[in-house]
């Protein structure tokens, strides 16, 4: 924007006794030459976090120099440091595929909040938005560190109920629904306990699907297999239709053999898809 807003001083001082004498011996050497101000450059480099290192030297004493760093310093971009410091805590430690989801959807849950920390208008700071950021960005720390996940179970309680709803029980679907919409509560708002607590309620309330989580596998692993390998992929979604036909026959006894003989493939699939690591990039918007 336009807005011109002061972040910082910079103090640049010259000892006249040794070097402005010193300059002018160098002029006095030269006769053609006056005495003229001293000219001070300055370098400016801006990261993306808009912190900007501003460097300042004398053009005729170039020896002469010095380097700051500065900030607005203000609430907003504390917690944005601080939100950086996890997620690069989180690419070095190489975590899973999910768990970088997860923190990848939380950490931009945070910074919905901190762009809206400090009013664009006053300058004040909303407190209660500043504690409710600051949770969420310590709650997917340590979320993090532990290989737990909620978004990851979100996304596959949702595609099940898309799915394959109608072999789940209705009492079932609605129960998933009220969890899901108690997590989603609970990311946003919730304490670190609550929120795990909202995790195993729903990841018990899942259990309850019984053959569905057989069938979520099998199309998960076909997923993983649409770019790399299409064949297998196809054989995973045709062993789904296949199987969903013999339940609408009543035919459970092939339904299950289908199943025996694709589901360790689809396992391993899976297995070799969520030990891959992953990590999350950020940069400057222009």
């Amino acid at each position: 924007d336009d807005q011109e807003e002061s972040i910082g001083d910079l103090w640049l001082g010259i000892d006249e006794d040794k070097d402005a004498n010193d300059k002018g011996n160098e002029n006095k050497a030269d006769p053609g030459k006056k005495d003229e101000p001293l000219k001070v450059e300055l370098a400016l480099e801006i990261d993306e976090n808009n912190l900007i290192e501003v460097t300042a030297s004398m053009k005729e004493l170039p020896h002469i120099r010095l380097a700051k760093t500065l900030s607005r310093g203000s609430a907003d971009e504390k917690l944005l440091l601080s939100l950086e410091k996890v997620i690069q805590e989180a690419n070095e430690k190489k975590y899973g595929y999910y768990i970088m989801m997860d923190l990848l959807e939380r950490s931009l849950s945070a910074v919905r909040d901190i762009n809206r920390v400090v009013s664009s208008d006053t300058g004040s700071v909303d407190e209660k938005r500043y504690k409710r950021a600051n949770l969420k960005i310590q709650k997917a720390r340590r979320m993090a560190a532990e290989g737990r996940d909620s978004k990851p179970m979100i996304y596959y309680a949702e595609d099940s109920l898309n799915n394959f709803g109608p072999a789940i029980p209705s009492a079932t679907q609605k129960s998933i629904r009220k969890k899901i919409a108690h997590l989603e509560k609970m990311d946003e708002e919730g304490t670190y306990e609550e929120n795990i607590k909202a995790i195993d309620d729903l990841d018990a309330e899942l259990d309850k699907m019984g053959i569905v989580n057989n069938l979520m596998n099998l199309q998960k692993a076909g997923e993983f297999c649409e770019e790399t390998d299409p064949s297998k992929a196809a054989e995973f979604f045709r062993a789904i239709d296949g199987m969903l036909m013999a339940f609408s026959d009543n035919n459970v006894e092939k339904a299950f053999e289908l199943m025996e003989d694709i589901y360790p493939k689809a396992i391993d699939v899976i297995h070799v898809h969520e030990a891959k690591t992953d990590i999350i990039y950020k940069d400057i918007t222009r």
